[in-house]
Parts: structure tokens; sequence; C-alpha cells
């Protein structure tokens, strides 16, 4: 009965009271910073889907197939309101007085194990690298859904990051300035 107790305990400990991720070995910072060629925080503000329009073809009666967005769908840009800069330089985007940055990542629908999350009014540290994906993402465009219409745009993948995998995108949950000072330690 007691190891239940203490199995309970440790698992309420582990995954609801504490940040898991909020927190590294001094290691796993300094892996991440040798993958990466920028680090920022930033809040996720929205996101567009990347698609394949060549996989988006009309019938031969000119009607339009239910597509399979495994398919045609290449992954997510997100616009990422930068907050600080911790390492490097990023291409960024003015709008009024605010910086944003594009951020892509893969996916057709359930992310893998590693695979970065983001979600939108959420603060993140995110680990960059350029997005240099020419071959896979040559000839997509972005989707934004409207009511009764899809505006398509081509996709500028050279103007959007990849996120480091396993780790890259700590949400930040607290004291924002103690993260980014335990990060700047490990570096």
């Amino acid at each position: 009965m007691n190891r239940i107790i203490a199995l309970v305990v440790f698992f309420l400990y582990a995954f609801v009271f504490s940040n898991p991720g909020q927190t590294r070995p001094k290691e796993q910072w300094q892996e991440l910073n040798s993958k990466s060629k920028a680090i920022i925080v930033g809040v996720v503000e929205d996101y567009l889907q990347v698609i394949r329009p060549e996989k988006l073809k009309a019938n031969a009666d000119g009607t339009l197939p239910i597509p399979n967005p495994n398919e045609y769908v290449a992954g997510q840009v997100f616009r990422v309101k930068l907050t600080d800069r911790i390492k490097g330089k990023v291409k960024t985007q003015r709008i009024g007085n605010k910086e944003y940055i594009y951020v892509f990542i893969w996916g057709r629908g359930v992310p893998g194990i590693g695979d970065p999350i983001l979600l939108e009014n959420k603060e993140y540290v995110l680990f960059l690298e350029p997005n240099n994906e020419e071959k896979e993402l040559a000839g997509t465009e972005t989707a934004d859904y409207k009511p009764n219409e899809i505006i398509k745009k081509p996709f500028d993948y050279k103007s959007s990051y990849l996120i480091i995998r396993f780790g890259g995108a700590t949400e930040v949950k607290g004291d924002k300035n103690k993260l980014i000072k335990e990060i700047k330690r490990a570096l």
C-alpha cells in the first residue's frame, strides 16, 4: 500500500506540480545550443497550413476529390512574435513596432516522438536552425482557410526556421527571466 501511495505522489509531483521541460540539466541546454544557430523567446500568434498544390488536382469531370491530408499537407508555418533573443541573429518581419519570425514544423496530423509542438498564445524558448529544405518544400503554398474560400500564396521556406528536435521548443511557464538565465548559464 505504501508503494502505491509513493508512486501516486511521485507521478503527481513529476507530471502535475512540476514543469517538465522547464528545467533541464546543463548538458541538455548545451547540446541544444550546439545544434542551433539561434535561440529566441516568442509567443505563437497564428499558423497556416503548408500544402503541396500539385496533390490537389481536379478530377477529369472538373470536380475536386476529397483529398487525404497525408497526401497534400507538408506541415504548418507559425508566426511567432519575438519577445527576447538569447543567441544568434534571425531574419524578422516588422509589423508595427513588433518583430516576427516564421517557424515551420513538418507534419500532417499527430506529431511523432521528438517533434516540437507549438500552441497559439503560448510563449516558448525556441532553439532554431535555418530552413534549408528546398528539395522537399519547393513549390509548396500556404493555405489560409476563410469562409467559402481558401487563400493560397507561395511558401517562402527560406524566410522560416526549423526547431531543433528533441527539446528545441520549451514552453515558458512561471518566471521567464529565471529560465533565460538558466539557459544562458549553461551556454
